[in-house]
């Protein structure tokens, strides 16, 4: 009697395993972005932002009306909606499966000595290098990941980067100065609601090559912005 009892505590573990593994974290992550390092009101001016991203597994989605960005991490996908319909002009929309950059390199360096507490989080700290190849500039961004929230999360034009950084700290520099950007995660909050379908196109949505002329430089920006080689 004994072993059958430890065979079906087995079996259910597995079960709760596989369960688990077929629900992936789905919620709503608000972020703040804030700069760091600098006086001047034409950068501070900007600061802070707020922002809410709907995550689902590897599947992100973040609005800033009237654009929308998507991505898929499994299939390394971006797509970005434009929505138009309030000024009678419909939505358009480009999805795209991301390729290594000719251009750019990245690195990562995981230093889990380092530590901070996040929202409850134990997270640890990742250096990014970004390279530009063709004149060697370097841009350093510091990721604070934990191993319990999102821990596989992959990231859809930062390849080699895993998991879903609650803290990121960017450096930026220009001619006169240096400062940082800084995104913190500030609430994270499940939510059942979420399915597969709340990353899906609207099907009323169209191909950015049928936005009408009076929204061809919105839609060359986009391009340029996120899709450009």
């Amino acid at each position: 009697m004994k072993r059958i009892n430890l065979v079906l505590l087995a079996l259910c573990l597995l079960m709760s395993v596989n369960l688990s593994a077929q629900k992936p974290f789905a919620g709503i992550i608000k972020t703040e972005t804030r700069a760091e390092g600098t006086d001047d009101v034409n950068i501070t001016a900007n600061y802070p932002q707020e922002l809410t991203m709907t995550v689902m597994g590897n599947m992100a989605m973040l609005k800033m009306d009237p654009m929308t960005i998507i991505q898929n991490g499994e299939k390394n996908q971006l797509t970005v909606l434009l929505d138009f319909t309030v000024y009678g002009m419909g939505m358009y929309h480009k999805s795209k499966t991301m390729s290594l950059s000719k251009t750019k390199e990245y690195k990562y360096v995981t230093d889990k000595t380092d530590t901070k507490t996040i929202l409850g989080y134990n997270c640890y700290k990742i250096t990014g290098t970004e390279i530009n190849l063709e004149d060697d500039e370097e841009t350093t961004t510091i990721y604070y990941v934990s191993d319990d929230f999102l821990p596989g999360f992959k990231h859809v034009g930062e390849p080699g980067l895993i998991g879903f950084p609650l803290l990121t700290i960017t450096e930026v520099k220009n001619i006169t100065s240096s400062y940082s950007i800084v995104q913190e995660v500030k609430e994270i909050k499940a939510d059942k609601k979420i399915k597969d379908t709340t990353f899906m196109l609207p099907s009323t949505a169209k191909p950015f090559s049928e936005a009408p002329d009076e929204l061809g430089e919105v839609i060359e920006q986009m391009d340029e912005t996120f899709f450009e080689e």
